[in-house]
This record gives C-alpha cells, sequence and structure tokens, in this order.
C-alpha cells in the first residue's frame, strides 16, 4: 500500500474506508438488499426447475414408446434400442444403394430418423479415374506401317470405403432397410 499510495488521488486516505485495512465499510443500502433477496429467489427457481427436469422422462424414452413404436415395424427399433443390440440400416442416395451401416439405436422417431452410436459404415463413393487407351491404326501413307494413338477418357469407378463415426444422425428419408443381424455375425 505504500508503494502505491503516490499513484492514489490526494483526496484517498486509509481511514476514509475504501482501500486500507482499519477503514471503515461502507453500509448497505435497502437496493442492495433487494437484489441480493431476488438473486436467492432466482436460485431457488432454478433449483426446483433442475428437479423438475431431472423427474421428467428422457426425449429418447417418449419417442420409443410411442404408439408407433409399440406395434408395426418400428418395434424392431425399439426392442434393439432396449437389449442394446446392433442394427443394420442400408442407406440409399439419388442413384441406388449408398451403403450399409452397423450400429446401436440411440433414437428414432416415427418417420424413422435415427441417432446411431458407434457407427460401422461400408459405403460407395463414385471417383472419375482417368483411363489411357491406345490403339493401333494401319497408316494409309506409308503402305504397311502402323501409328499407335493415345486416347485419355475419364470413367467413373465405384471405390468402397469403411468408416468408423461415434455417433451420427441419419433422416428415415436415407434408410432403405434395417434389420437386426445374426448374433453371431
Amino acid at each position: 500500500m505504500r508503494q502505491c499510495r503516490r499513484l492514489l488521488p490526494s483526496g484517498a486516505d486509509e481511514g476514509e474506508g475504501g482501500l486500507g485495512r482499519g477503514g471503515a465499510r461502507a453500509t448497505r443500502d435497502a437496493t442492495s438488499f433487494a437484489a441480493q433477496a431476488r438473486a436467492k429467489q432466482r436460485a431457488e427457481k432454478f433449483t426446483k426447475q433442475g428437479e423438475k427436469f431431472a423427474q421428467r422422462e428422457r426425449v429418447c424414452d417418449v419417442l420409443a414408446n410411442s404408439k408407433h413404436a409399440r406395434d408395426g415395424p418400428l418395434r424392431v427399433l425399439r426392442d434393439a434400442r432396449e437389449r442394446r443390440e446392433r442394427v443394420k440400416i442400408v442407406t440409399r442416395h439419388a442413384r441406388g444403394v449408398r451403403g450399409v451401416a452397423t450400429a446401436y439405436v440411440e433414437a428414432f422417431d416415427k418417420f424413422s430418423n435415427m441417432i446411431l452410436t458407434d457407427v460401422e459404415e461400408t459405403y460407395s463413393v463414385r471417383v472419375m479415374r482417368e483411363v489411357e487407351k491406345e490403339r493401333t491404326l494401319p497408316s494409309e501413307i506409308d503402305g504397311g506401317a502402323t501409328t499407335t494413338e493415345t486416347k485419355t477418357r475419364i470413367l467413373p469407378k465405384l471405390d468402397v470405403r469403411t468408416r468408423r463415426i461415434q455417433q451420427v444422425f441419419v433422416r428415415g428419408e436415407q434408410i432403405v432397410s434395417v434389420s437386426i443381424p445374426p448374433s453371431g455375425a
């Protein structure tokens, strides 16, 4: 404090309250007490809301226990989710089957939108590659000589890839089929 005294304004003394150890504390006014009371009320309100939210059923459970999931084809998904079994999902793109994913179902809805965890996906990608083709042509200028002509064409090729994803959301519109693979596979 002594070293910083020269930085303080000339009217700031230790005895006037704010900076020294022995100074008198400023008294709180009514607005300060009211603000403290409001803050306590807000904290109590959030604590009660937290307890209420903890008692509510999880959204994933609500979707899985809906009317659509108890009967019909979505029952397979519900059973697989409850038993924590991996499911095999065939996905599509605009030109046909895109690939196959094997994963655990975390959540789903009546449109077959799914949240999958621990996903192992094998999918195909169309890759453009250059192909050189050589042709041997008889030459018209020289009677018996031949010439070689090389043509380069760009052709599509399907490349099969595999990847692992921790968690993914799949739109139901892209799903072709869902099945539970045999336990030995």
